[in-house]
């Protein structure tokens, strides 16, 4: 195989992560995508030193709302940690290029 051809088969995600005082967005995006790769659905997201319980009822991806998996989702005030958590909560391959979860705190 060429070079070419191998590169035909790479998928390459640049992941982002921003807060402030009034919540949170993780973005995404593929810097490198092919259609022959098939990638998972990214079904949890762990943040680390967030000082803010989140408000996971108001969860929207590029502006639409999620629904997550409440007996797996929660924040953590002593550790300072947020698990997000839902089956296919971000497709990686349905979103094309680029994605924007947000939410704000409680």
């Amino acid at each position: 195989m060429s070079t070419t051809t191998l590169r035909n088969f790479r998928v390459h995600w640049k992941f982002s992560f921003t807060s402030s005082i009034v919540g949170g967005v993780f973005t995404g995006n593929c810097e490198t995508c092919s259609t022959a790769v098939n990638p998972p659905t990214l079904d949890t997201i762990e943040l680390l030193r967030y000082p803010s319980a989140a408000n996971f009822s108001g969860f929207k991806l590029d502006g639409s709302s999620v629904t997550l998996d409440m007996s797996k989702t929660s924040y953590d005030a002593s550790t300072q940690r947020v698990m997000i958590s839902s089956k296919n909560l971000i497709s990686l391959m349905a979103l094309k290029k680029k994605f924007t979860l947000t939410f704000s705190n409680n």
